[in-house]
């Protein structure tokens, strides 16, 4: 069982090393397993065993944390509105506290 500190509880956000990276925000710590709901909203199941031998990376004890997401566009978009749909969606996240600091860049 994985005791739940102020650095490891659900609401979270961590990366865990496993192989590859994962992003995401704890949902849920039980006897078993770790679960974690990525950005593009997958729900990754971690055996604890795993988990607390994992390289692990949390955010939420951070002031700022900064995503970084490639997207393909056309380039015939009206690009000033696809950042500002961006923004608003990304507003939508209970993470993000500091909604007026929020920034799309290019």
């Amino acid at each position: 069982m994985i005791y739940t500190t102020k650095e490891y509880q659900p609401g979270s956000i961590v990366t865990v090393k496993l192989g590859g990276e994962i992003t995401g925000k704890i949902e849920q710590i039980d006897m078993k397993n770790t679960i974690i709901r990525t950005f593009d909203f997958k729900r990754v199941v971690i055996p604890n065993s795993k988990f607390v031998r994992s390289v692990i990376k949390t955010y939420s004890l951070e002031n700022v944390l900064k995503l970084e997401v490639e997207l393909k566009i056309d380039m015939n978009m009206d690009i000033d509105k696809m950042i500002d749909v961006t923004l608003v969606k990304t507003n939508t996240y209970d993470f993000v506290i500091y909604k007026e600091y929020t920034q799309v860049l290019l």
